[in-house]
């Protein structure tokens, strides 16, 4: 299956990056590892280390693909949810 994935970091996250950003890498070396064409577009971000042998670098998006998969981070801001337990005392969902 031919994958492309898209981040917006430093490859490996790993050295400075956050934990989802090193799951996506851990991600697309997995999937690569498995047989499927991975296509990992890192933008222009620094490479510190070579990509796995099973994942090919990209700079631009490519939609001749089975799978789209792109990161995308916006700044939407959130407030706490407050919830019912089963037990019905209302609690705090963000401590």
């Amino acid at each position: 299956m031919r994958i492309y994935i898209s981040s917006n970091h430093q490859y490996p996250a790993k050295v400075s990056g956050t934990a989802s950003q090193h799951t996506t890498d851990l991600l697309a070396k997995g999937l690569g590892e498995l047989g499927h064409d991975v296509f990992y577009d890192l933008r222009q971000n620094e490479i510190l280390e070579p990509l796995p042998d099973s994942v090919n670098q990209v700079r631009e998006r490519m939609f001749d693909v089975d799978i789209l998969g792109s990161s995308v981070v916006s700044m939407v801001f959130w407030q706490p949810i407050k919830g019912v337990s089963l037990a019905g005392q209302s609690f705090d969902a963000i401590n």
